[in-house]
């Protein structure tokens, strides 16, 4: 897969530099977390080091949402990321989505880069804003209302083929890992996932009885 991983939660603009610390603050008390070595603050960003590599948690702020961004440059730590997440998400309970840089096929070129990361205005601008949140992405948080809104019933049936891992959360959330095949087939699917869940399907793998 990609060089990096990453996984996005949309928190509320009132989620600020205090509440990160409150956020580390609870991850130094917990033991043993993900067997990390060390965890450190910088300003709005977390670094939690796991052996020779590390993971950092990055406060982002967008027009009318704030963004918490889990990082890491390598796809070794795309386990600790996704675990890490699902932690993350039980202090929170925001949405999140997570993706690696190779997920968009042409980096902003093709009409799903586009539609779900903005193209350019995420990859190279680092404009948060401008992903689509109302969507599936690789890895997928869902809050209890999304799952509500789509059927939990129907999430937990997809087949194991399009959707290698879908886990129930404790408040009803549900955390999906989209099967990875290679990353030109990897907007596929997505949309096979989409399609699946009566979601609407994106970019140049969008054919005529789809679009809506």
């Amino acid at each position: 897969m990609g060089e990096s991983v990453f996984f996005i939660f949309k928190v509320p603009s009132s989620f600020q530099k205090e509440q990160t610390k409150e956020l580390l603050k609870k991850f130094k008390e917990t033991k043993n977390l993900l067997k990390q070595e060390r965890i450190k603050s910088e300003s709005d960003k977390i670094i939690c080091s796991f052996g020779p590599g590390w993971v950092s948690i990055e406060l982002g702020r967008g027009k009318n949402n704030n963004y918490l961004r889990l990082y890491a440059t390598t796809t070794s730590h795309e386990e600790n990321i996704l675990e890490l997440s699902k932690k993350i998400y039980a202090q929170i309970k925001c949405p999140g989505i997570g993706f690696t840089d190779c997920s968009a096929s042409s980096m902003g070129k093709d009409k799903e880069d586009i539609e779900i990361w903005g193209g350019d205005e995420f990859w190279f601008s680092g404009n948060y804003d401008v992903l689509n949140f109302d969507t599936l992405f690789d890895f997928n948080i869902l809050t209890k209302k999304e799952v509500d809104k789509i059927g939990k019933k129907k999430i937990l049936s997809l087949p194991r083929e399009i959707c290698d891992c879908v886990e129930e959360l404790e408040d009803g959330a549900i955390f999906m890992r989209i099967t990875f095949i290679e990353v030109t087939a990897n907007g596929k699917m997505r949309n096979a996932v989409r399609k699946y869940l009566g979601m609407k399907i994106y970019g140049k793998t969008e054919d005529k009885n789809n679009k809506t």
